[in-house]
């Protein structure tokens, strides 16, 4: 019989443990240091010029990913500038690990963004400061400077030292430290979907979610990429965390946000493997990072380049991808895997695993006390 992607260390002990998460909620209190990295990522103050936080692309109610739908690329601080990606989900991202080779696989695991290039939370959470099309600003010096100034500055230095503004470097590693601190928070990890629910014995699922949960695990072959098994009690981040190349076609809209050329292609984990001399560069080309499922049903649009609007529209890509004109052509056609593209699911199955995908929408998100 086929094992519930959350029950492999038995029902019993997945369920208390979530039924405790559940009824714990988000109401358990930050320490310090996740209290000053919240503070931090919705600090508004710490763009150049003032006006967007890592909140303005990371939004609770946007699943913590952009809340406007609209666009497959976000805006940064500069009118009318874009980056060349969508923006992922930040939440679950603390359960990502540090980029690795796996030897066993020949495959690179963790990391994050989509390309892999920050190994750690910390580091990715540093990215988005200093680049030019996001936050815009000229060096570390000027962030760590609004830090100093901040309200929660005080705080800040009981967590990190009294010092802890004398060295640039070391402050602003402290900032990306802090950062990292919240999103490892039960208040952007918080496992309170209807699915944890129904996992935990306390809720129940409709006919139809019922069907896309066994369509997921079974026919749809989903969970071979978005259901790593619960470990130690805990619950399933519905990811391997593991990069893939869904064949998803160009996006031509993201190439003129972003200024890029009309035969520009995203090389994705092979861009960053090369650039950084590490091995697999080429087999790599293409593939992006797997996301959780998490919160899902909030994060449109969908894939690196927000080419599908809808869930329903990724999921029908999904199962009919290799279906000959139905599709444009693939953005990377090398590297693309085969476990997708005919899944030959009907159209009441793929509506099925649309709505047990929306189970996986935590109910904590319209509840997080923005400061």
């Amino acid at each position: 019989m086929r094992t519930h992607p959350l029950r492999r260390t038995g029902l019993l002990v997945v369920g208390a443990v979530l039924l405790a998460m559940l009824t714990a909620g988000t109401a358990s209190a930050l320490t310090n240091k996740q209290t000053v990295g919240k503070a931090i990522f919705f600090d508004t103050r710490l763009s150049t010029p003032d006006g967007l936080a890592c909140a303005g692309c990371h939004t609770p109610t946007g699943g913590w990913a952009d809340p406007d739908q609209t666009l497959p690329v976000s805006g940064g601080i500069i009118a009318g500038d874009y980056g060349g990606r969508n923006a992922p989900s930040a939440a679950y991202a603390a359960t990502s690990p540090t980029f690795f080779l796996n030897e066993a696989c020949g495959c690179y695991v963790g990391g994050q963004f989509w390309d892999g290039r920050a190994a750690t939370l910390a580091d990715q959470a540093k990215g988005p400061f200093l680049n030019p099309v996001e936050m815009h600003n000229p060096d570390q010096a000027a962030v760590v400077t609004d830090v100093a100034t901040a309200t929660y500055a005080p705080l800040f230095l009981k967590v990190y030292g009294a010092d802890a503004f004398t060295d640039v470097s070391v402050a602003y590693d402290d900032i990306a430290d802090a950062i990292a601190a919240y999103e490892r928070s039960r208040e952007v990890c918080s496992y309170t979907s209807a699915y944890d629910r129904y996992v935990a014995g306390v809720a129940s699922l409709t006919p139809q979610q019922k069907t896309g949960l066994s369509l997921f695990m079974g026919k749809a072959g989903c969970s071979g990429c978005h259901a790593r098994g619960a470990s130690a009690g805990k619950p399933s981040a519905l990811t391997t965390h593991k990069y893939a190349n869904l064949g998803v076609p160009s996006n031509p809209l993201v190439l003129t946000l972003a200024g890029l050329a009309a035969d520009w292609r995203d090389p994705g984990l092979g861009g960053y493997l090369a650039a950084a001399g590490l091995p697999y560069a080429a087999e790599n080309v293409g593939k992006m990072k797997i996301p959780t499922l998490r919160n899902v049903a909030a994060t449109a649009p969908y894939t690196h380049n927000g080419s599908f609007r809808t869930l329903h529209e990724m999921v029908s890509f999904l199962n009919t991808r290799d279906t000959p004109g139905l599709w444009p052509a693939p953005e990377t056609a090398a590297n693309m895997t085969t476990k997708v593209g005919s899944l030959g699911l009907s159209d009441s199955q793929v509506d099925a695993l649309v709505a047990f995908l929306g189970t996986l929408t935590d109910a904590t998100l319209v509840t997080v006390d923005v400061p």
